[in-house]
């Protein structure tokens, strides 16, 4: 049972535009990728959004991508209507869009061993200083 502590400031679990299909993507991605995506979903944003940091080091980097989830069945940009997923890296570059969620979690499962790479390499660099 889902307590009012359990709820974001919207009064939702996640999402604010369209928080049930927020919340079952948000299961679907962690359960399928072992990551750990978040809510990062605001009010003024044109759809709900997730998070996932990538390596936070304090005054050198915090990296992270945002996945962009589909707040319709049609693609409207004029009407605010979007069917696609769109990740963004912290720069807000485009890393992949598409319609398929399925590519969604093909994309972060390669993305997945960069991160480690990458992560390896931070832990690396500070044991020097």
């Amino acid at each position: 049972m889902n307590t009012q502590t359990d709820l974001n400031v919207y009064g939702n679990l996640v999402g604010y535009h369209t928080p049930t299909a927020t919340k079952l993507v948000l299961d679907i991605i962690n359960n399928s990728t072992n990551l750990d995506f978040v809510d990062g979903s605001w009010h003024n944003d044109l759809c709900d959004s997730l998070h996932l940091e990538i390596a936070y080091v304090p005054n050198v980097s915090h990296d992270f991508i945002s996945i962009y989830i589909p707040n319709s069945t049609i693609d409207s940009e004029e009407d605010e209507k979007f069917n696609k997923y769109t990740i963004l890296d912290d720069n807000q570059d485009t890393l992949l869009i598409t319609e398929s969620l399925q590519e969604v979690i093909d994309f972060l499962k390669i993305f997945k061993i960069i991160k480690k790479i990458k992560s390896e390499k931070i832990s690396k660099n500070l044991k020097k200083y």
